[in-house]
């Protein structure tokens, strides 16, 4: 975990400018996204997909009310469009995750969580023309490469141990 935060600070490059250090916020938004998955693991034995889905978008909905006095305004039709389409599609994965942690260890599935950077650097560079710089993949080559490492040692560590017959024949 000390390499992928690492890792982290190599693509942030953190200093005391106050931008760079509002590049933190996403390590802020990682540490809780993990949190929730780990919560969600737990709840998945006692709760149904849909109640956890419920508490956790309620939980987020909260949570975002504290950004209203950073510039809220009244979004227009096509934002409310956009906000509606975001939060299906939103829902719908959260669900899918939902479901994928009833039935697999975490371990095993946050692997596959980072299929979300390439999803968002292809879409940065067809949106906004934005490719990343050296040290967005350079820290991006160290995240993926200690979670992968984590999933190595948890499946390592998961895996029978040989036992020793010994039979005198």
């Amino acid at each position: 975990m000390i390499v992928g935060f690492i890792g982290v600070l190599v693509i942030t490059r953190p200093t005391g400018d106050l931008a760079r250090l509002a590049a933190l916020l996403p390590l802020g938004s990682a540490f809780a996204a993990a949190l929730r998955d780990l919560i969600t693991r737990r709840m998945t034995a006692r709760e149904s997909s849909n109640a956890i889905l419920i508490t956790t978008t309620s939980a987020v909905m909260l949570a975002g009310l504290f950004t209203l006095p950073y510039g809220w305004r009244m979004p227009t039709p096509g934002d409310v469009g956009l906000l509606a389409m975001g939060g299906i599609v939103t829902g719908f994965g959260h669900y899918c995750m939902i479901e994928t942690f009833r039935h697999a260890e975490a371990a095993l599935v946050a692997p596959f969580k980072y299929s979300s950077i390439l999803w968002a650097a292809a879409l940065g560079f067809l949106f906004w023309g934005d490719l990343p710089d050296a040290w967005v993949v350079a820290g991006t080559i160290i995240v993926v490469a200690s979670g992968l490492y984590i999933l190595h040692r948890e499946l390592v560590r998961r895996r029978p141990r040989p036992t020793s017959s010994s039979s005198g024949g």
